[in-house]
């Protein structure tokens, strides 16, 4: 769903940096490695979890950025009309669409705020657990999923932190391939 919204968007003449940057969310939290290899469920609130996820990401590199706040709301403006259309997708009529799309805008900053403040702990338990709780569900869930995500995240933040601000500012960007038990997609 949200990949033809994209296509249908850039088809209108609206490609920008903010929806290349959020294609690019979409497409790595679509691989099928997480649902997999890491046990993240593979259902709309896993789906959601990894976009999230992915769009924090990019939150925590662009916010120091100059400019980087304004490309990431125009991000979250792009994530909206995803989330709206998905919804509308799924039969979600307009009396309750505010509400849903609203819920669906303060989880994805609820993760944001639990995820940085995990990423300041200096211990890897505080992302562990951010993730156990919003990606798994479960605050003290058992087996090596949540730290090989927290692994993932740590990875990735680094390497974001090398590529060239002005390309992700201008649109062009790729997450990490994604690890688990030593193979790579």
């Amino acid at each position: 769903m949200a990949l033809r919204f994209l296509k249908n968007a850039i088809g209108r003449g609206r490609s920008g940096p903010s929806e290349h940057l959020y294609a690019a969310a979409v497409q790595a939290a679509r691989n099928q490695k997480w649902y997999d290899g890491f046990e993240v469920p593979d259902s709309v609130d896993g789906r959601f979890d990894m976009l999230a996820l992915h769009l924090f990401l990019l939150q925590n590199r662009l916010k120091d950025a100059p400019d980087g706040q304004a490309v990431m709301q125009g991000v979250l403006e792009v994530f909206v009309a995803d989330m709206d259309q998905n919804l509308r997708e799924l039969g979600v009529g307009d009396p309750s669409m505010g509400r849903e799309v609203r819920a669906m805008v303060e989880a994805v900053h609820g993760r944001f705020a639990a995820y940085a403040s995990g990423l300041a702990d200096p211990g890897a338990a505080g992302l562990s657990t951010a993730l156990a709780r919003n990606v798994y569900r479960d605050d003290r869930r058992d087996g090596p999923a949540p730290g090989a995500l927290a692994g993932y995240v740590k990875a990735a933040v680094a390497r974001l932190a090398e590529t060239p601000l002005a390309d992700i500012l201008e649109g062009r960007l790729q997450f990490p391939p994604v690890e688990f038990g030593g193979s790579q997609t």
